[in-house]
């Protein structure tokens, strides 16, 4: 039966790479909504541990907001993009007027409307895809985008970017990030930010489809080193912190919950800037800390040796084994 007569639901998809605020500006826009049980959130992350969607469940942020999990892998990718696309179909059925996607930090959404498009076609109402929000680190975007070819994705797939952090960099680096920025999107609004934070309104009226579009270089062959580790005794807190300091120079991401002597905390730390902090929901989570490897070596080794000295209680890492490839790709240079 043809949708075409029903009212459409519009999708929005929020972009960053790791660590650029993705989830503090979801929890924004989330708490923005007059009427919460009219959206639904799609939140994807490279590892298993969902993250970023314990955050976002905490009843304080979305009460009645419909969030979906899709974990270890892409969307854009052939491992997850079935599961994607049964998730908005799914959705569909449901009374909303929204959805928000959330990407992982190494997503190259170039093949995001099509996506939509497919879904759109198979679904009991039309989805419309109104365009991107691409989060970009402003001390870090340049160097980054300059290797990875998913940041310069992101970007050219967005008429939206929010230049976050900008109180962690310099007006020359901030100058250096707007000007690649626009050399990936000449057409893009960029507003600088503190915290993700913005007026909502602005930038829902900024967001528009961009003209980019392609094949998404997100596949199985190119999935990153990605890991948990878990643990089933509290750990010290400062050992902890000894622990990060010790293993995030070979990181690009490491994140999750723990228990601690002192109670529950999370970890946040984006390559080597590194947060420890009191818990921001005691809900049921999943405890442990994801962690995205920078390069193809087996970090498995190092990891055990820094917890072993640091810390010393029981530690269990996931994958047992490393993954088939550890190589990001395509790189660039």
């Amino acid at each position: 039966m043809s949708n075409e007569k029903k009212e459409a639901i519009d999708l929005i998809l929020i972009t960053g790479f790791l660590g650029a605020g993705k989830t503090t500006f979801l929890r924004r826009l989330v708490s923005h909504a007059e009427r919460k049980n009219s959206l639904a959130v799609v939140v994807n992350e490279f590892s298993d541990l969902p993250v970023d969607a314990a955050l976002l469940n905490a009843k304080e942020i979305a009460p009645g907001v419909e969030v979906v999990e899709l974990t270890s892998g892409s969307i854009f990718c052939g491992c997850l993009k079935p599961d994607f696309i049964q998730a908005l179909l799914e959705l569909a059925k449901i009374p909303i007027d929204l959805i928000i996607v959330e990407g992982s930090g190494l997503a190259d959404p170039a093949s995001i409307g099509r996506l939509v498009e497919e879904a759109s076609a198979r679904a009991s109402r039309p989805i419309a895809y109104r365009g991107s929000i691409c989060l970009a680190d402003a001390a870090s975007f340049v160097e980054m985008a300059d290797t990875l070819i998913a940041l310069e994705s992101q970007a050219a797939s967005s008429r939206c970017v929010l230049l976050n952090k900008i109180d962690l960099a310099d007006e020359e680096a901030i100058v250096r990030a707007e000007a690649k920025i626009r050399e990936f999107s000449p057409k893009a609004r960029i507003f600088r930010t503190v915290h993700a934070e913005a007026d909502i309104p602005t930038l829902l009226e900024a967001v528009t489809q961009s003209d980019y579009a392609g094949e998404s270089s997100n596949t199985p062959e190119s999935r990153p080193g990605a890991y948990v580790l878990t643990t089933t005794q509290p750990v010290d807190w400062q050992g902890l912190v000894r622990f990060l300091e010790a293993v995030a120079p070979s990181a690009y991401r490491i994140k999750g919950f723990l228990d601690s002597t002192q109670g529950r905390i999370q970890v946040s730390a984006v390559q080597e800037q590194i947060e420890v902090s009191p818990a921001e929901t005691h809900e049921e989570v999943r405890l442990g800390l994801a962690l995205i490897a920078k390069d193809t070596q087996d970090l498995r080794p190092l990891l055990q040796e820094a917890w072993e000295r640091h810390l010393g209680a029981p530690l269990a890492i996931t994958p047992e084994k490393p993954p088939l490839s550890l190589r990001f790709a395509p790189w660039r240079g």
